[in-house]
């Protein structure tokens, strides 16, 4: 039996990271794409500007979650934005309920 698991974990799709799968394709479909996520959200103040520095080009930062954007991080992020660092979005999880997020730029690489 146990060998029968591992076969099925082997060939189970990629769990979704906040709604990306680790390698979607691109769009003209040559490409792989990788989009790295982190949620920043719940940690201490400093945490969005070592996410920036260690994620790639086209990575997101879920700097808040809640119902309008607060938080510790959110100077940060509006600052990172005006420098052309990053591009700021937001993604709906329910009525009232929204994920803030940075998503690092060319120039930010």
């Amino acid at each position: 039996m146990g060998t029968s698991r591992q076969r099925r974990n082997e060939t189970s799709k990629p769990t979704l990271i906040n709604g990306f799968r680790p390698n979607d394709k691109s769009a003209t479909g040559n490409a792989t794409v990788v989009r790295e996520a982190v949620d920043v959200s719940g940690e201490r103040a400093g945490a969005f500007e070592e996410a920036l520095s260690n994620i790639g080009v086209g990575g997101q930062i879920v700097y808040h979650v809640g119902e309008y954007c607060a938080g510790a991080h959110k100077r940060c992020a509006r600052s990172a934005y005006e420098c052309g660092l990053v591009t700021l979005s937001l993604r709906k999880r329910s009525k009232y309920l929204f994920e803030y997020i940075a998503i690092k730029t060319a120039k930010g690489g």
